[in-house]
């Protein structure tokens, strides 16, 4: 059994090593938003020329439909372009209203046509008593002691935490 003077200094040993892990991240982090900042001048850019170039290709087959009936489409450089059937769009403005009337005059199709679900509420179920639970069918597992290794400090950030989980699978992997 260890004594608290060495769970001390093996908790002091874990905080450690967690802030180093998340200096390194940090640091990662800084480095990509550097790259982006020194980058997204020149994505933009490039990102404006190709929406130009695209505006320019559109304006020139709309004034040539003619070119484009048989065959509606080519591929040229890599890019299809041409004419196709538009696929259209579905509107309405009362779902419930076209829910009724898909059960008035649809009724063997509503069910490909209407999407019911019926889930739990885990965070409802999990407010009630033990004999809610019991008469509901549910069991309370796994309430007993367990061990708690949590830093305090909220700064360090989700990746560090995917880390961690991926070094403890890869041990149990070992193991």
């Amino acid at each position: 059994m260890a004594t608290l003077a060495q769970i001390d200094g093996l908790t002091r040993d874990f905080s450690d090593k967690r802030k180093a892990l998340s200096s390194r991240v940090r640091a990662l982090e800084d480095a990509i938003a550097a790259l982006r900042l020194q980058h997204m001048p020149a994505i933009r850019t490039a990102a404006d020329d190709v929406a130009e170039a695209q505006a320019l290709l559109h304006a020139a087959i709309d004034e040539s439909k003619g070119l484009f009936s048989r065959p509606k489409t080519m591929t040229l450089h890599g890019t299809k372009i041409g004419l196709q059937k538009a696929k259209g769009k579905v509107k309405f403005s009362n779902a419930n209203n076209v829910i009724k009337l898909i059960k008035k005059h649809l009724s063997e199709k509503q069910e490909l046509l209407i999407k019911t679900t019926e889930k739990l509420l885990k965070s409802g179920i999990e407010k009630l008593t033990v004999g809610e639970l019991k008469q509901i069918g549910c069991e309370v597992a796994e309430t007993g002691d367990e061990i708690v290794i949590k830093p305090t400090d909220s700064d360090i950030d989700k990746l560090v935490d995917a880390l961690l989980k991926e070094g403890a699978k890869t041990l149990q992997e070992v193991a």
